[in-house]
């Protein structure tokens, strides 16, 4: 993990929510000083800090320490969206090929 990149993801969550360090310390019942250290990429947050800070944000550790750039804990509409995804993303291309054929007819009977 990359301090600054976690640093600069934390400084970017924080801006976004329009937040300053004081209100999400208290929040989280971390120390001022803990928190700007973590901003400032001076130190990095223990995994039970970490998972505080990706609930708070309401964001995911893999975002936090950069395995993903999305910062949407569930980038997908819905929970069925996701669950479509996670299931087809392993298939073969012509049993996925299918499923896309089948989600294009049953969205145009949809207009019908």
């Amino acid at each position: 993990m990359n301090t600054n990149d976690l640093a600069n993801r934390l400084k970017f969550l924080r801006a976004k929510a329009n937040y300053t360090q004081s209100y999400v310390c208290s929040k989280i019942h971390l120390s001022r000083s803990s928190y700007s250290n973590y901003e400032n990429g001076l130190r990095v947050p223990p995994l039970d800090i970490l998972k505080l800070l990706a609930e708070f944000y309401d964001t995911s550790l893999d975002y936090l320490v950069g395995m993903t750039d999305c910062p949407e804990k569930y980038p997908f509409a819905s929970t069925e969206m996701y669950l479509l995804f996670a299931t087809c993303q392993d298939m073969a291309s012509p049993a996925l090929n299918e499923v896309l054929s089948y989600a294009c007819y049953r969205k145009q009977m949809e207009k019908h």
